[in-house]
């Protein structure tokens, strides 16, 4: 089950459908034989918790997975992030906006960003990213007219990319109100 909670940590694709199948059906067949304290401490060593909770979450609340509630409140990140992870997989799972491509990009990153426990580690990997993988995650080519400038300040870039996305969506749903 940690396999498919790191992949799914790793690619920033954890809403997966097909994720949260396996994940139940790993859970049904092995209920008996789980131990969950030992799952926690996994969990806190290999800074999985905040994956954890998300799949898990929602595993039980879409197929009633018999996963202990005190398990998942144990792995429960603050606040503010588990709010924004909720919003952002919901709408990946159920909304037809995902597939087109610029969704489907801002998805990944914030995604990639909420799913780890702690903020470190993918800025990072955004600092330490070479031209290639950079240009790979931003979805942009390595010829492209500004791609030295957004390579320099990439950790302001890709903040302001979500920041701008998250603002625009909250006036587009604003106007849809009205």
């Amino acid at each position: 089950m940690f396999s498919i909670i790191l992949h799914a940590k790793r690619t920033g694709k954890g809403v997966a459908l097909k994720y949260l199948c396996d994940i139940d059906r790993i859970i049904r067949i092995q209920r008996s034989v789980l131990d969950y304290d030992f799952m926690f401490k996994a969990a806190e060593t290999f800074k999985l918790k905040t994956s954890c909770f998300i799949l898990l979450d929602i595993a039980k609340k879409l197929f009633h997975t018999p996963v202990p509630r005190k398990f998942i409140d144990n792995c429960h990140p603050c606040v503010m992030q588990s709010f924004f992870l909720r919003k952002v997989t919901y709408r990946t799972l159920f909304i037809k906006e995902i597939t087109r491509e610029r969704w489907t990009y801002y998805g990944y990153v914030i995604l990639y960003f909420l799913m780890h426990d702690s903020i470190i580690f993918p800025i990072y990997y955004t600092i330490s990213a070479n031209r290639r993988k950079f240009s790979k995650f931003c979805d942009i080519s390595i010829n492209s007219k500004f791609f030295d400038v957004k390579y320099v300040f990439r950790i302001l870039y890709i903040f302001l990319k979500i920041i701008f996305r998250i603002f625009f969506s909250i006036i587009k749903y604003i106007k849809n109100l009205y």
